[in-house]
């Protein structure tokens, strides 16, 4: 019993791990090339992954494989450690890249140490570093983190409320252009909507028609376009990130 309490602490999420990890190997922003490894198609395009950590195993899945998550098994805790503990030496490894997004070390760190489940602006970090093209798709919203300098395919998460499932068929960047179109695009995930002033009425009424949310109200009878703030409200009522 204490020789496997032993085996499994090498696995533990501390910083003493971080440390001994990145002093046998100091890993690097993967280039194009190895980008490689593809997801399986199945019947169902969309899964779910069983495990808590949502967000972390869909990563795992984009960067392994359907295929390989499906042989983890019982050892999903040690997996999933020793993944974070790699991530956390690969994300001190490029703090220029984290410069460049507005992410920041410590609270990336944080939650994979601290947190039970990894949070979006985790997500997309560590995807950005797998040189791995992701948009989340939520209703009729979207929000990428796409980067065409990666010469790959973009993978599609669906979100529900809380919960995340991929789309296990990769689409291309032609296709993926073609379906940003049909979607409210949101370029920030914390506050996808901002202040009323920002907008212009035709603003508001683009965005409504691409949520598929009326834009009018019978008044005795005659349709009467909505007031500014009429049109914001539905928007922010709308909107489940």
């Amino acid at each position: 019993m204490i020789k496997q309490f032993s085996e499994a602490t090498q696995y533990f999420l501390n910083y003493e791990n971080i440390e001994r990890l990145s002093i046998k190997k100091k890993p690097t922003y993967l280039n194009k090339e190895s980008q490689k490894k593809n997801i399986v198609n199945t019947e169902s395009t969309l899964f779910t992954p069983y495990h808590d950590d949502k967000l972390f195993w869909i990563f795992y899945i984009l960067k392994n494989g359907i295929e390989q998550y499906n042989l983890i098994g019982k050892n999903h805790f040690f997996i999933e450690q020793e993944e974070k503990i790699k991530h956390i030496i690969l994300i001190r490894e490029n703090k220029h890249i984290l410069k460049e997004h507005k992410w920041k070390k410590n609270n990336l760190e944080s939650n994979l140490i601290g947190d039970k489940k990894i949070n979006l602006t985790t997500f997309f970090c560590i995807c950005y570093l797998n040189n791995i093209n992701i948009c989340i798709r939520n209703n009729k919203c979207l929000y990428d983190c796409v980067n065409e300098s990666f010469d790959a395919k973009i993978n599609i998460i669906e979100q529900n409320k809380t919960v995340y499932s991929i789309d296990l068929n990769e689409i291309n960047l032609e296709k993926y252009k073609i379906m940003k179109e049909k979607f409210w695009i949101i370029n920030n995930m914390s506050k996808p909507l901002r202040t009323i002033s920002y907008y212009k009425v035709n603003d508001l009424i683009s965005i409504c028609k691409k949520l598929d949310i009326p834009i009018y109200k019978k008044i005795k009878d005659k349709d009467k376009l909505l007031k500014k703030k009429e049109l914001y409200m539905k928007i922010s009522e709308y909107i489940s990130f």
